[in-house]
């Protein structure tokens, strides 16, 4: 079992001390990976710290952590055994209070991996499996930002995580079998369903062009945004100035005193 993270820290500073994961040890040991940005962070931190909380640093990461940690310990009650129905409505709860974009891993002692994604679905998180390379008849699974990740490691895609959705993903024993194969599923936040907005820079900018996000090739995208782009520039009375630059791949030249040239792909 693993979690990492690879992307500079968006928010707080660039200690070291805000490098990822981050790790929680009460009421039970977690290590969190998170990619987004919490918009209500600042004041979730202070709720945090005035129920005896600490916080270490100015990362919204742990403050993300800190809310689930507190979330974990209310549903805990007396039971003082963390399994998966306290799982889902920590996490249920922390969907609830946290406004903002995030994609969420974290490894929970004794229980397994969750992966969750905000309920707009604004960062983007998938999940996949293999043949298990340790365990007889086993299952591996992985989650991550980009569907890159689970090819190179030799996973098979299954499907993105849905925008409210939890993963979650626990071990399992060959003397007892799992119907689920490990592999649980919540809808934790549906408020926002009808509200899908996947952040446009993971597509322009941050995501490798051979991703697959939200059943959309990122390469492909950025054709088609090169493409309507061109049409504009094309029909459009911008200044009559000499330039060029390249748009989904192909080079739109406009000469002096002269309208864009017709792109290619909209010749008859």
């Amino acid at each position: 079992v693993g979690i990492g993270h690879v992307r500079y820290p968006t928010a707080g500073t660039a200690s070291a001390h805000e490098a990822q994961p981050m790790y929680n040890s009460y009421p039970c040991g977690m290590a969190l990976a998170h990619n987004g940005n919490l918009t209500n962070a600042q004041q979730l931190a202070e709720q945090l710290v005035s129920g005896l909380r600490h916080l270490n640093t100015s990362s919204d990461s742990e403050t993300l952590l800190g809310v689930l940690a507190a979330e974990m310990q209310a549903a805990l009650g007396h039971s003082g055994k963390v399994d998966v129905g306290v799982v889902v409505q920590a996490v249920t709860e922390t969907m609830k209070k946290c406004r903002g974009g995030y994609a969420v891993s974290v490894l929970i002692h004794d229980v397994g991996v969750v992966s969750f994604r905000d309920p707009w679905g604004i960062r983007p998180l998938c999940y996949g499996s293999r043949t298990s390379h340790s365990l007889p008849e086993g299952v591996d699974y992985i989650a991550a930002s980009e569907s890159v990740a689970i090819d190179v490691l030799g996973f098979d895609m299954i499907s993105d995580v849905a925008p409210g959705e939890m993963v979650l993903t626990v071990p399992m024993d060959p003397s007892h079998p799992r119907q689920d194969c490990g592999l649980i599923l919540h809808q934790c936040q549906t408020a926002a369903a009808s509200l899908f907005a996947p952040c446009l820079f993971e597509y322009v900018y941050f995501a490798r062009p051979d991703s697959v996000m939200n059943g959309v090739l990122v390469h492909e995208s950025r054709e088609k945004m090169g493409q309507k782009m061109a049409c504009l520039l094309y029909t459009s009375d911008a200044a009559d100035e000499e330039d060029s630059v390249d748009l989904g791949g192909r080079r739109i030249i406009k000469k002096k005193k002269s309208k864009y040239r017709q792109p290619s792909f909209m010749s008859t």
